[in-house]
């Protein structure tokens, strides 16, 4: 459509008489348009002097699946183990081979789940950042213990 206008541009031109016709040459510039997106997270703490006890949990028989879509974070708590927090705020231990201390884990790791969307014990693996592999040996559900 543009080559079609400048085609009728220069007909024009030469059939304007016996004046010589001049084309100036249009001269390319490049230009840059950055974007920047700042997310600014407020901080959340406790007031100076009220200090938070940590929980103790209790270790009961869990599943031998968790549906990945409902992990929301981990923690570190145990030795042998990383410890998921579920959507529903449940807690759910993982529970590792003994040969793959946790402190591997404790920069973050990957978990992939399998084509039916769930993380299993004795099949599924997680993997640290470092690309250290270990075998989930089975799921413990936790529950707090009443002070």
């Amino acid at each position: 459509m543009i080559l079609a206008g400048a085609a009728a541009l220069l007909m024009l031109v030469s059939w304007g008489g016996g004046g010589e016709a001049r084309v100036k040459r249009a001269q390319s510039e490049s230009f840059t348009v950055e974007q920047r997106i700042i997310v600014r997270i407020p901080r959340t703490s406790t007031p100076r002097g009220i200090a938070t006890r940590p929980v103790a949990w209790r270790e009961g028989r869990g599943q031998r699946c968790v549906a990945a879509r409902r992990i929301v974070g981990a923690g570190l708590l145990g030795p042998n183990s990383v410890d998921l927090v579920l959507s529903d705020d449940t807690r759910v231990r993982a529970m590792l081979g003994r040969r793959c201390p946790a402190l591997d884990f404790y920069r973050g790791f990957y978990v992939s789940a399998s084509e039916d969307g769930r993380i299993c014990a004795d099949r599924d693996t997680i993997r640290s950042r470092s690309g250290a592999e270990c075998e989930i040996d089975q799921f413990r559900i936790l529950h707090p213990v009443a002070e």
